[in-house]
């Protein structure tokens, strides 16, 4: 059952379907988890928590950034974790959590030499303080975010990718 609701998550992402793909991919997370797979559990959650981040719902993360914290047990899985509750945080406007929790991952994920866990955690740390008015601190964030993101080959740079630059472009007033 696992491998095949981890295939139809995936395929349900690649079609925009996200409520459908943060459901079967939870779903296969919690297989998983009764399994004793506990790397499989968290990389099938990490990808429904992907997924539920983007139907900006964060009723839908509250679970699995609980059930993330509980599998994280080595520096990516920390740094993966703390990116998805950094993320919950700032969709709950908690932005000093967010702050404090993005902080907290990116030893982890500079450790584990996870570059686009560490680019999306300070561009997270950015929209915290961007959002608590805090522009300078904001741009220092960002801009390092997005010179890692921009070495990163052309593979990993989905198309959230382009739209966080034009967002942060625009939000700098660097587009007329």
């Amino acid at each position: 059952a696992v491998p095949h609701l981890r295939r139809a998550g995936h395929q349900a992402l690649l079609r925009f379907r996200y409520a459908e793909a943060a459901q079967m991919l939870a779903q296969a997370g919690s297989l998983s988890s009764a399994g004793g797979d506990r790397t499989a559990a968290f990389d099938l959650y990490f990808d429904a928590a992907d997924a539920a981040a983007s139907l900006g719902e964060p009723q839908r993360l509250a679970d699995l950034v609980d059930r993330l914290d509980a599998l994280a047990d080595d520096a990516p899985r920390i740094a993966r974790a703390a990116l998805v509750r950094s993320v919950f945080s700032i969709e709950l406007g908690r932005y000093e959590a967010a702050l404090e929790v993005a902080q907290r991952g990116l030893a982890p994920a500079r450790e584990a030499g996870l570059v686009e866990i560490e680019s999306e955690l300070l561009y997270a740390i950015g929209v915290a303080h961007w959002e608590q008015r805090e522009i300078a601190s904001a741009i220092a964030h960002v801009e390092p975010a997005l010179a890692l993101r921009r070495a990163l080959p052309a593979s990993a740079q989905g198309p959230e990718h382009l739209s966080t630059l034009i967002t942060v472009v625009q939000a700098l007033g660097a587009m007329q």
